[in-house]
């Protein structure tokens, strides 16, 4: 899925810790990877995602769409942060009453399909 994201787009690893693309073998697909356990805060704080906009030279929030697949660590930080939010829900939980996410997608092939179309530059 990694190779099939439009060229246009940076792409970033924001992570509490349960994984790091450049160990998995798959680091070269991203700009830049940050991993929470380096810094005093991590998903869902907001302060956190202003680290991945500071270091992607990225100032507008809204035009920057986060990919996560836990209500609360994505898209309730995400929200707070003043990104768009996509919930990546492949076992289709049930939603939220509180957290609402502003896209949600099944499979990881949906997600190619809506950057495509998208108009934000970065993910």
């Amino acid at each position: 899925m990694l190779e099939k994201l439009p060229s246009r787009l940076k792409v970033a690893a924001l992570t509490n810790g349960n994984s790091d693309p450049n160990k998995l073998g798959f680091g070269q697909y991203f700009d830049l990877t940050i991993l929470a356990e380096n810094f005093p805060y991590e998903k869902a704080d907001p302060l956190i995602f202003a680290v991945l906009l500071s270091k992607l030279k990225l100032t507008v929030p809204e035009r920057v769409i986060h990919v996560g697949d836990c209500l609360k660590n994505d898209v309730s930080g995400a929200k707070k942060a003043g990104l768009k939010s996509v919930w990546y829900n492949p076992s289709q939980k049930l939603a939220s009453p509180t957290i609402k996410p502003d896209f949600e997608i099944t499979h990881l092939a949906e997600l190619i399909s809506f950057l495509k179309t998208e108009k934000t530059p970065s993910a």
